[in-house]
């Protein structure tokens, strides 16, 4: 199986050129509400102290190389968009896991792995980091379902 995330096929070649491939950086998307995306914004991520969505992989930050996946983690807001975000993920050496175990972050501790890939519904890859200096919130994307309002919404 191939572990390198499909946004690196798909981003022009000046986005890609940013990357640190010596220490395997890549682009993923994290999906999630638009108060969350303002807490990471101003305060950077931080390893969740229990699941919200559950922890297929344990307990760590997790990233999604489609964004469809990532969407199933955003809330709508008050004028009815989303948030997804687009993040710079340290990677490094991965751990591939075919199906869920959520004590996946207790497997990289004391070996030279420093993230987890896993497809627990066979068809959609999450990425999980468990260091948080792993990643940079590098673009907030507001969007809405055809038919609703416009976003009225902006992250400083």
């Amino acid at each position: 199986m191939d572990l390198k995330p499909e946004t690196y096929e798909e981003l022009p070649y000046s986005a890609l050129s940013t990357l640190d491939k010596t220490v395997n950086e890549v682009w993923l998307f994290h999906g999630t509400s638009e108060e969350a995306a303002r807490a990471i914004c101003s305060s950077h991520f931080r390893l969740p102290e229990r699941a919200s969505h559950g922890s297929l992989f344990g307990k760590g930050v997790y990233f999604a190389d489609r964004a469809i996946k990532s969407h199933e983690y955003t809330v709508k807001n008050k004028s009815g968009c989303r948030v997804i975000m687009l993040c710079r993920v340290v990677l490094g050496k991965i751990l591939e896991l075919p199906r869920k175990d959520p004590k996946a972050h207790e497997r990289v501790i004391g070996t030279d792995f420093t993230s987890v890939m896993g497809c627990a519904d066979g068809a959609n890859r999450e990425f999980i980091v468990f260091d948080v200096s792993q990643v940079y919130p590098e673009y907030v994307m507001f969007y809405c379902a055809e038919g609703g309002e416009p976003p009225d919404c902006a992250i400083q």
